[in-house]
C-alpha cells in the first residue's frame, strides 16, 4: 500500500478531508481491499479505545501527595535538627568533662602553672614521669 495513501486514511479520521484527497482516497479504496480493511480495522480499534475508561484519581490526589512530599522532607529536616541538638550536647558535656579530667589532674599533682596554656597542660598530663616508666 502507498505511503501517502496510508497518511491520507489516517488523516481521514481525525480531520475532514478536501474535495481532491476525498476522491483520491474513495478511488483507493475501490482498487485495494487491504486498504479497506486497515480503514475498518482502524475504526474499529478507535471505536473500543473510546468506549474504554480512563484511569482516574481520587480528589485531591495531588494535593495529598505534595503535602507527603513536605512531610517528608519535614521528618529529615527534624532528624538532622534533633542529630546536630544532640552532638552539641555530647561535645560540651566531653569538653567540660576534659577540662575537669585536667583541673583535678593538676590538683593532684599540686602543678598549677602561673599561666595555663594548652602546649603545658598537654605536656604534664602526658608526659609520664621516670618512675611509671621503670
Amino acid at each position: 500500500m502507498n505511503r501517502k495513501l496510508r497518511k491520507l486514511l489516517y488523516r481521514s479520521f481525525d480531520l475532514p478531508l478536501n474535495r481532491r484527497e476525498r476522491a483520491s482516497l474513495e478511488k483507493a479504496f475501490s482498487q485495494s481491499n487491504e486498504l479497506v480493511e486497515e480503514s475498518r480495522q482502524i475504526d474499529l480499534l478507535r471505536r473500543q479505545l473510546a468506549l474504554t475508561k480512563t484511569a482516574e484519581f481520587t480528589p485531591f490526589f495531588v494535593e495529598r501527595v505534595a503535602a507527603r512530599v513536605v512531610e517528608m522532607h519535614r521528618q529529615q529536616q527534624l532528624f538532622y535538627t534533633a542529630f546536630f541538638q544532640t552532638f552539641r550536647r555530647v561535645m560540651a558535656f566531653t569538653a567540660v568533662s576534659l577540662l575537669i579530667f585536667i583541673a583535678c589532674h593538676y590538683y593532684q599533682v599540686r602543678q598549677w602553672p602561673a599561666v595555663l596554656n594548652v602546649d603545658d597542660m598537654v605536656s604534664m598530663v602526658f608526659t609520664p614521669a621516670l618512675e611509671d616508666i621503670l
